[in-house]
């Protein structure tokens, strides 16, 4: 008979125990400190009858926490602080740490994350991050990210791998590479020419069959068909000019085969850079020292001695020293092309300035 009072007594005790619970939360709700949504569990907990109540309102609790944690909505405001703390944070390991501090264990997952990322902003981050942290063992954890995402800032992460441990990205880097140089983007495709510059100098055999890519390329530059955002003064972007005009000097140095693929493209490229601006004395420099790298032809080096004399009559110091050198690359295949300009040599050796 004394049971039942006492059981009654006791879940009244308990209603009583949560009941002031909950109102102590109030006062801390009204000063801001909780928000409403919490304040609402607490008070569902608190008024909940027994433990199979409770546990029901956490699990739905958890459900609503995991929805909203999937969910893309992020306000623009902190979507913007993340990547700004985020990029940061980024830049301090590249001051304060090295390749092989025992801390860029931590980074690799962040890494991972970022590099996975639908926020191009965090992907970026990441990647400038790579070319300056990451060490040849980092390496195989990274490189399957970073090659899913070639654009032209991977294309630099990448070609820093291909820098540390050729062996271990050799495998994959030429087809990246290949896949770059067809990209739209003619962005994308002249950042795949440093790299590529990086594999011919360690096998150059295994890049001669993309001379007639390369001349095409180049052809359709000299064209004027890239869009005009990418001319300088009037010269269709000058610098991938040069790199495309080097490239086809260190795969066809000594190779006549390869040598006669590139001559016409040679010669039209010096033809256009011809116009008196700094551009293009910088492309017509650099046609001069391929085609002194080129298995001789009588015809290009005519061309390119008949542009060097432009560059030794110039009153520009500057074009000067570059005719100078550029003469020097020629008279190394043909001693005869200095004949003409011994005088301008002795010139400017006299000159005082």
């Amino acid at each position: 008979m004394n049971a039942a009072p006492s059981m009654q007594i006791s879940a009244i005790q308990k209603g009583s125990f949560r009941s002031r619970e909950v109102n102590l939360l109030c006062p801390t709700m009204s000063g801001g400190h909780l928000s409403k949504d919490f304040f609402e569990l607490i008070k569902a907990i608190g008024e909940s009858k027994s433990k199979q109540e409770e546990d029901k309102i956490i699990q739905g609790e958890v459900q609503v926490l995991k929805r909203k944690l999937s969910e893309p909505n992020i306000p623009s405001e902190e979507n913007e602080r993340n990547v700004y703390c985020k990029k940061v944070g980024y830049m301090a390991c590249s001051l304060f740490l090295n390749g092989d501090d025992e801390l860029m264990l931590l980074l690799i997952n962040t890494m991972q994350r970022d590099l996975g990322s639908s926020n191009f902003l965090e992907t970026c981050a990441a990647l400038s991050a790579i070319t300056q942290l990451v060490n040849s063992e980092m390496i195989p954890a990274i490189l399957p990210l970073v090659t899913k995402l070639l654009t032209h800032p991977s294309g630099c992460s990448i070609q820093h791998f291909f820098r540390l441990s050729p062996d271990s990205v050799a495998d994959d880097v030429q087809q990246d590479v290949r896949r770059a140089l067809c990209d739209p983007d003619p962005a994308v495709m002249g950042a795949s020419l440093n790299l590529l510059r990086d594999i011919i100098r360690s096998d150059s055999e295994s890049c001669k069959d993309l001379v007639p890519s390369l001349v095409n390329i180049l052809k359709q530059i000299i064209e004027h068909r890239l869009p005009r955002e990418f001319d300088y003064h009037r010269m269709p972007a000058p610098w991938l000019q040069v790199n495309l005009v080097n490239l086809l000097g260190m795969l066809g140095e000594g190779d006549q085969d390869v040598s006669a693929q590139v001559y016409d493209i040679i010669q039209e490229t010096m033809r256009r850079a011809d116009t008196g601006v700094n551009a293009g004395y910088s492309v017509v420099y650099e046609c001069v020292k391929c085609a002194a790298k080129l298995y001789p032809s009588h015809t290009l080096l005519e061309q390119s001695a008949a542009s060097i004399s432009k560059f030794l009559q110039s009153d520009s110091h500057n074009l000067k020293y570059l005719g100078v050198t550029g003469l020097a690359m020629i008279i190394t295949v043909n001693p005869e092309y200095a004949r003409e300009h011994q005088l301008k040599v002795v010139e400017c050796l006299e000159d005082p300035g």
